[in-house]
């Protein structure tokens, strides 16, 4: 799905459009990016988790880089922060993972293979999907999810 969702190349409209419509707006984004717009009654941005998300990083030392306005529980600062802990501390990964990553995120992603009208997004949506399924699987990780409220 992937690869033919980069069939037309960097200058593909079609694939712009439709990251603006996942995830910028103006109109409502059918599969938003922060894990707290699902976990959170009032599905709102900056909510309870990402607050708990945020204690959990200070309590470990770990700092966001630079100076961004992006709540911490983004899909791909969660990703990110993902590969962090697993070059460079390991011993806090299974617990990120089983009590902030993955509550949430594969949920998200059935949202937004659900939601994508290009493949690329479907493709990416699913390859995420089954790659964060497998380090569950290998790691024996016990996962308690949520009720989402979207």
């Amino acid at each position: 799905l992937m690869v033919a969702g980069l069939a037309g190349g960097a200058g593909d409209d079609g694939l712009a459009w439709e990251y603006r419509r996942l995830f910028v707006g103006p109109a409502p984004k059918p599969a938003p990016p922060w894990g707290s717009v699902y976990t959170d009654r009032e599905c709102v941005v900056f909510g309870a988790s990402t607050l708990e998300l945020r204690a959990w990083m200070r309590g470990r030392g770990v700092a966001r880089l630079g100076e961004e306005k992006e709540p911490e529980d983004h899909i791909g600062l969660m990703l990110a922060l993902m590969a962090w802990l697993a070059r460079n501390r390991p011993a806090d990964l299974d617990e990120y993972l089983r009590g902030h990553l993955l509550t949430w995120a594969p949920h998200f992603l059935d949202q937004l293979a659900g939601a994508a009208r290009h493949p690329f997004y479907e493709g990416l949506a699913r390859l995420t999907a089954s790659t964060l399924e497998g380090i569950r699987a290998e790691r024996g990780l016990e996962v308690s999810y949520p009720r989402f409220y979207r």
